[in-house]
């Protein structure tokens, strides 16, 4: 998940965020099967990790749901003409962000 944050490996940031909801929600769902083991024989929390559980799978299923209307609905046209939005963005930044570095080096 830090590497989604910190890299944002997809050029459109409406992936990002779809693979970071994934991403969390999956670890939800693996701490919360953890609790089910032997580890913690406490009737309480098992009952407070399985609304985790079954709460982290239906949101799951609900952002594959909304991630594939979104999709459907905007088309392939206009998700090519955000993603290529999104790589003109990108690449301003970065190039700002080389600018100033080498501006901080020559002031160095």
């Amino acid at each position: 998940m830090l590497f989604l944050v910190s890299n944002k490996p997809y050029q459109a940031p409406i992936y990002n965020n779809y693979v970071l909801a994934n991403e969390a929600f999956y670890t939800a769902i693996i701490i919360a099967l953890f609790i089910f083991s032997d580890a913690t024989p406490d009737l309480d929390i098992k009952t407070y990790a399985a609304i985790v559980l079954l709460s982290s799978c239906g949101l799951l299923i609900f952002v594959n749901l909304l991630m594939v209307l979104v999709v459907a609905c905007k088309g392939k046209d206009k998700l090519k003409d955000e993603t290529n939005q999104a790589k003109l963005k990108r690449a301003e930044k970065e190039l700002l962000e080389q600018e100033e570095e080498e501006e901080r080096r020559l002031h160095q």
